[in-house]
């Protein structure tokens, strides 16, 4: 189950760590690049691979893309993520009679995972052309957006004794549920849900170096399914889910 505070914090501590170390790589650079001057040596890498996370308005995602140069300008690549998506009515609740039981998302049936696979392109518009610049592409991608449905699992009060139960919404209230449980129960459970995806955007690359990748990537993203995705029990269910994201890569260009 998403816990914004937790993921708040993972962003917050990459950030600091790939800023502090794209200030440390300014004086120390290793073999595999030059700096003339205060201008980065202008060589074209033609491959490239990154991977890192994303914190979406409604999840997170975890991400690996792998590209190649044409040209100088844009570069073309596959990607390929897990994804968790919520329900933009999912709200995380708890028993208020009885103390301790941890939290759970009420009236929610099933939690959507999906893995996205899909081809882009990636343009350049701001080339890094010196140790103070910022380099920035706009990007594309879309592809295939494989949901998995997993059924929600909770603990139940019956009579003095806790029992773990699969939500039903006709028994099970918030005075009788007492938490949720692991979110591994219920994966032997789970049901395909075929769809696509489209994502764009804006990346900056601010690693100061020709080889190495630090980008901030912002953009939007929509997962279509051909058949409503059954969330939640007491709410409009949608076949479609648009998000705005967040995303810190990291990685390295090579020939």
């Amino acid at each position: 189950m998403f816990d914004i505070k937790r993921f708040s914090s993972l962003f917050l501590l990459t950030t600091i760590f790939l800023w502090s170390n794209g200030l440390y790589s300014q004086g120390i650079f290793g073999d595999d690049e030059e700096i003339i001057g205060t201008e980065l040596n202008g060589i074209i890498y033609l491959n490239e691979f990154q991977a890192g996370f994303s914190l979406n308005t409604n999840g997170y995602s975890i991400n690996a893309r792998k590209s190649w140069s044409p040209n100088a300008f844009f570069e073309r690549g596959y990607e390929a993520s897990v994804v968790m998506i919520r329900h933009p009515k999912e709200i995380n609740s708890y028993n208020p009679i009885i103390y301790g039981g941890s939290s759970y998302p009420y009236g929610k049936l099933n939690s959507l995972y999906a893995l996205r696979f899909g081809f882009g392109e990636n343009h350049e518009i701001a080339e890094k052309i010196d140790l103070g610049s910022v380099e920035i592409n706009y990007f594309y991608y879309g592809g295939l957006s494989i949901g998995g449905v997993k059924p929600i699992y909770l603990e139940i009060i019956e009579g003095d004794r806790l029992v773990t139960r699969k939500y039903e919404p006709t028994e099970h209230t918030i005075n009788n549920i007492y938490g949720g449980v692991p979110f591994t129960k219920g994966f032997s459970e789970i049901k395909i849900y075929p769809g696509i995806y489209a994502k764009f955007g804006l990346n900056f690359d601010y690693k100061v170096s020709t080889v190495k990748i630090a980008t901030i990537e912002t953009g939007m993203v929509i997962d279509y399914y051909f058949k409503e995705v059954p969330i939640m029990a007491k709410t409009k269910n949608y076949s479609y889910f648009l998000a705005y994201y967040v995303s810190i890569n990291f990685g390295k260009k090579w020939n």
